[in-house]
């Protein structure tokens, strides 16, 4: 009798044992299919993660082509009207017929700029913009920019002025159309922003360390008494498609892509770019790049 109540004291326990055994092993069972299900779902949303990405890569891709044919085929007859208003101009005219010429002119220039922005960065996002590497003559390469950008300073009877440092070399290696391009846009941003006072070129030899050993930089800067920026102006100024107002757009227009190109072009050049501003103290635009004199060899050559 007393064995029969071990052996039945025994048996409830192998059951109770068993049973514990048994609800560990559901348990991992179920957390086991839990963990395959959240897997299996991990895996679907990576996947459709990257088919989104794939498809976002494609329809940038499809936006930068598009940019960039729409920029050649507006281009080309651009040019062809811009030939034939200088070649009008030329001829015979009367006062009247001249101006319209001249609006005519002026209007065609500023949207083929626009197009040639469009253009360069659709160049920019493929990494498809290669700079050359000439000699640039530094009194020629102001003197010439200047010059054209004149007539506009004059209209609105400000001060258009240039200094180069005297310890700066007579020319220097690098890409005579970027650099063209950057002083460009910032000087005539200069003169679309100031209303009176002056529009100053200034280009500077600075020294500086990097990466402990001193370096040679050639500072290009543009300084202005027109209208300033504020902090969170200056922030977003060299953004693509910004304008540092909304209503600088609709005062003075532009498409915003003027500094961003000229930003992603000093970065190229292994340089860098910026403002100092406050508002109604004017601008000074800047770009800092590598100085590479050139050698004389070179400059006979050249």
């Amino acid at each position: 009798m007393q064995g029969s109540v071990i052996n039945h004291k025994l048996s409830s326990q192998t059951l109770r044992e068993f049973s514990h055994a048994l609800g560990i092993l559901i348990g991992f069972k179920n957390r086991e299919e839990e963990l395959v299900c959240k897997e299996h779902e991990a895996l679907q949303a990576a996947e459709l993660a990257r088919k989104a990405m794939i498809e976002a890569q494609k329809a940038e891709q499809a936006k930068s082509d598009f940019l960039s044919t729409m920029s050649h085929e507006l281009r080309t007859p651009m040019n062809g009207m811009v030939g034939m208003l200088h070649i009008l101009k030329m001829g015979e005219l009367s006062d009247e017929q001249r101006e319209s010429v001249d609006v005519a002119l002026s209007s065609s220039d500023l949207l083929l700029a626009i197009i040639n922005n469009v253009l360069d960065t659709a160049k920019l996002e493929h990494g498809a913009l290669a700079l050359e590497s000439l000699p640039v003559n530094l009194n020629d390469f102001v003197r010439d920019a200047m010059a054209a950008l004149h007539p506009l300073a004059y209209e609105k009877h400000l001060h258009l002025d240039a200094y180069i440092a005297p310890d700066l070399p007579q020319s220097v290696l690098g890409d005579p159309t970027r650099l063209r391009q950057i002083l460009n846009n910032f000087i005539s941003n200069a003169i679309k922003f100031t209303a009176r006072g002056s529009v100053k070129v200034t280009l500077e030899k600075v020294s500086e360390m990097h990466d402990g050993v001193a370096r040679d930089w050639l500072l290009l800067k543009v300084a202005d008494t027109g209208i300033g920026l504020n902090a969170e102006q200056v922030e977003i100024v060299f953004d693509r498609f910004t304008q540092a107002d909304n209503s600088i757009s609709r005062n003075f227009g532009g498409t915003g892509l003027g500094l961003a190109i000229c930003k992603q072009l000093a970065e190229i050049m292994g340089g860098t770019i910026g403002v100092d501003s406050a508002p109604g103290h004017g601008s000074s635009f800047w770009i800092k790049i590598p100085l590479m004199p050139v050698c004389a060899d070179m400059q006979k050559t050249a």
